[in-house]
């Protein structure tokens, strides 16, 4: 059977656990090969032995220029191509729950300098491929807390908020390249990064307050992410496509 991104090649960053392990798999079930990136070499392999044959490894800290030309370049050899590019890769749940006035300078910079380096660095190597080839997409992974203004968390929702406004920037730059760059904003989900640091109750007071009332799922931003990666998304751009049962509205 035929899917949507067939005979498209992925990039996923970010991709060994949660979100990004999700994100890897629906692409790949929706046709697309898939390039799984992650810090974590262990992370890594075991994304890719669930994706089977759709799927290669390439550990590496896309954060650094090295480690985003090295994905790039490893799309580029196993697979010929670059089409799609999900920036998932962020720093969340090292992330310390803290009021904005004990927040220290060098992690606010540390937090900030790493979650906008993982969307720049890898969309500087892989667009000039896309535009070779006659377009692509970038899809960045901001988040709901840029709306919410969740409290306890200044550096990480700034950093995501600067991800928004990346994406629109890259929008306008990479538009008359053919390649569309638009932004995904998942509500609070259950991940093994939100598990290890957000307690219960901060679970249960987004479940009484989204009119779907239920948990976000990874599968949930998965699909969204798969719509911006298909043809069916050609006329979108600079955008934010908010998934959070209704938490927020944008």
């Amino acid at each position: 059977m035929s899917g949507p991104l067939d005979g498209l090649v992925a990039v996923v960053t970010g991709a060994g656990r949660g979100l990004g392990r999700a994100i890897a798999s629906r692409l790949a079930d929706d046709g697309a090969r898939v390039v799984v990136n992650d810090v974590d070499p262990d992370g890594c392999a075991a994304s890719v032995s669930l994706l089977g044959d759709a799927a290669t490894a390439c550990a590496a800290d896309v954060s650094e220029p090295d480690g985003a030309a090295k994905v790039i370049d490893h799309a580029l050899e196993r697979f010929g191509r670059v089409d799609v590019l999900v920036n998932n890769a962020a720093r969340f749940s090292t992330v310390r729950h803290q009021p904005f006035g004990e927040v220290a300078v060098e992690e606010f910079d540390r937090i900030l300098q790493a979650n906008t380096r993982v969307v720049l660095l890898p969309t500087q190597r892989a667009v000039p491929h896309m535009a070779s080839q006659g377009g692509g997409r970038v899809i960045n992974i901001a988040s709901g807390s840029i709306l919410a203004g969740t409290p306890g968390l200044l550096p990480y929702v700034a950093s995501k908020g600067a991800v928004f406004a990346m994406t629109r920037v890259l929008a306008t730059e990479c538009g008359p390249l053919h390649v569309t760059v638009n932004s995904v904003a998942p509500g609070l989900l259950v991940t093994p990064g939100s598990l290890d640091n957000t307690p219960e109750p901060a679970f249960a007071h987004q479940r009484a307050i989204r009119p779907l009332g239920r948990d976000g799922q990874p599968e949930d931003v998965a699909s969204a992410v798969s719509f911006l990666a298909s043809p069916a998304s050609g006329f979108i751009t600079g955008q934010m496509l908010v998934v959070n049962g209704g938490a927020q509205y944008y």
